[in-house]
């Protein structure tokens, strides 16, 4: 469940809005805000990750600022505070390009192509090769030619320059895409069966999809709610292509729906819609689709 939000501004500004517990919205104050408020202390910021109790911003000069809630060391200044009304550095962090967050833990891809990651350490998540939860970023093994990075709620995975992808954390339901849903879990990335092409990576809660170079979109992972897009409730441990997709350009992996965005503008949702998050004008709850609809765009 979102309970608040984040968005970088065009003037290098970052705004939040919502629950306000543990200072996520870093404004220095515990107070929710019903509208977006300024994030205290932050210049050049290119972009925002919320987390579930806090948030990062990835700023102009290569650096990372957090704020909010730290019980899982998620902010990555070395302290022992349990939280932070304020942004405070992540500690030796000079050269991100990108940035990930979507649980207690975070990642960030190196200008070099190298990714490193700190927070919450469970089912290996942070890639170093242990299950220990760290203070500050530590390097993900054996990651060196990285272009894209992303974070579910208990895995991640990367996007490597020749079109591959590699994950690791929690197996559970698939997500790290080998083939199989053992080991449980890996503390250092493993190879994404048949993929060769991705042009684009996203991570949701437990599923993991990719745009190919060619336009079509394949997932892997948890499918309850039919979030892989393959038309069953069936999780999978290897990639399975979405419907009939041919032209996507972007993926963004929710928690219990997927999306697409499609060259020429449209956009293409599938998976759980019992909130109308399909965006196709069903009526409410909504039965959900596992072949991608038309989003209802204005």
């Amino acid at each position: 469940m979102c309970i608040f939000s984040c968005a970088a501004t065009s003037t290098g500004s970052a705004y939040c809005w919502g629950h306000n517990g543990h200072g996520k919205l870093g404004d220095g104050t515990t107070t929710n805000r019903q509208v977006p408020t300024e994030v205290s202390g932050v210049s050049g910021v290119i972009d925002v990750a919320a987390g579930y109790d806090h948030s990062c911003a990835l700023l102009s000069g290569g650096s990372v600022k957090c704020w909010g809630g730290a019980l899982h060391e998620q902010l990555g200044d070395a302290s022992s505070a349990v939280y932070r009304l304020s942004p405070v550095t992540v500690a030796g962090i000079t050269d991100a390009v990108a940035l990930d967050t979507q649980s207690y833990f975070n990642c960030v891809l190196h200008s070099t192509g190298a990714v490193s990651c700190w927070g919450d350490g469970f089912l290996g998540k942070l890639g170093d090769g242990a299950t220990t939860t760290r203070k500050t970023p530590v390097s993900v093994t054996g990651i060196s030619t990285a272009v894209a990075v992303a974070t579910g709620n208990n895995h991640a995975c990367a996007l490597l320059s020749d079109g591959t992808v590699k994950c690791w954390g929690s197996n559970s339901s698939g997500q790290l895409g080998t083939g199989s849903m053992s080991p449980a879990y890996s503390t250092t990335p493993v190879t994404v069966t048949g993929i060769s092409d991705a042009v684009k990576l996203d991570a949701g809660q437990s599923h993991t999809c990719v745009v190919h170079s060619g336009g079509g979109v394949s997932c892997w992972g948890l499918n309850g709610n039919r979030q892989l897009g393959d038309n069953t409730t069936t999780n999978s441990a290897s990639p399975v292509s979405v419907g009939s997709l041919s032209n996507a350009v972007l993926v963004s992996a929710g928690t219990l729906t997927t999306c697409a965005a499609i060259s020429g503008g449209g956009a293409k949702c599938w998976g759980s819609d019992i909130t109308g998050q399909l965006g196709d004008g069903g009526s409410l709850p909504g039965t959900g689709s596992g072949t991608p609809v038309d989003v209802l765009l204005p």
